[in-house]
């Protein structure tokens, strides 16, 4: 039975904007409904061990990370054979990597596509801390700069994805948007909210639903204002806020950092990310951030 429609990584360093697409393409698909169910959304993580234990009937968690990943790719290419317009979508905040054989850790690419979500990440650095409840937002900019950082790498039984390999944020950014073997559409955070319209029709169109236009986006868009998501965690909860967080849905603006990072702060990353900021329009010719 031949595939018709690619599965989609929706992927990201965190707190990049993948969630607010993902109410985004929610509200785009179900127009029927008066309001998106935050804990409803569309995406499903990737990397939770009960994917897994599903999918092969054993407690993973006995597993190593290698034997996991082993299992991953095999796994999304299952997904592929048996998608529909609806549950084509997966999130991710993997790194693209590869395995030890030296295939996709994401599974073949012939049928696949990504959204790419980036962001500032003298930004990404403070909602960031902000979610993992971390203080020192030093801590915080050392595993932003750490080439070997990742979550849950201990594989005990409290967690609840598998491992996950982020390395630095510019290792992330760059492994999807140079070595991703799959098209990928690059969205930049700071776009989705300042040129709102263009920038989601834009990905729309990447993702080949052309049944919808520029106004049914604009609609969906109003169903997802940050406002909204926030008020709605504050009334039903958000599952997927970590405990080490008191809202998943902090702010949403571009440029806060310059109230809470000092200049040292600024600079730490500046000297890691510099290059990679550069070539995205975060730093202007001179090295001075745009935002």
């Amino acid at each position: 039975m031949p595939i018709s429609l690619p599965l989609v990584w929706l992927a990201s360093y965190p707190r990049s904007g993948n969630t607010w697409f993902r109410a985004f393409l929610t509200a785009l698909l179900n127009p029927e409904d008066d309001a998106i169910q935050l804990n409803e959304l569309l995406a499903p993580p990737a990397s939770t061990h009960a994917i897994f234990d599903d999918a092969y009937g054993i407690d993973t968690h006995f597993l190593t990370h290698e034997e996991i990943d082993q299992r991953r790719a095999e796994l999304y290419e299952s997904w592929q054979q048996n998608i529909t317009e609806k549950n084509r979508f997966f999130r991710t905040h993997d790194a693209y990597t590869y395995r030890s054989d030296g295939s996709p850790l994401l599974g073949h690419f012939t049928h696949q596509i990504a959204l790419y979500f980036i962001r500032n990440p003298l930004d990404v650095a403070v909602s960031f801390a902000h979610l993992r409840g971390v203080e020192n937002r030093e801590d915080m900019i050392d595993k932003m700069n750490d080439t070997t950082y990742g979550f849950a790498r201990g594989n005990t039984f409290f967690e609840i994805p598998c491992r996950q390999r982020l390395l630095s944020w510019s290792q992330h950014v760059l492994s999807w948007v140079d070595e991703a073997k799959m098209k990928v559409h690059l969205i930049r955070y700071e776009d989705m909210l300042n040129n709102s319209l263009f920038t989601f029709y834009s990905a729309v169109k990447f993702l080949g639903l052309t049944e919808y236009d520029q106004a049914q986006v604009k609609e969906a868009l109003e169903s997802c204002r940050f406002s909204r998501l926030q008020n709605q965690e504050q009334e039903s909860g958000f599952r997927e806020r970590p405990k080490t967080a008191k809202t998943f849905f902090r702010k949403g603006q571009v440029g806060s950092y310059r109230e809470i990072l000092n200049q040292g702060q600024i600079d730490r990353l500046l000297d890691a990310h510099g290059s990679v900021m550069q070539r995205f329009d975060y730093l202007d010719q001179r090295g001075f951030p745009v935002f």
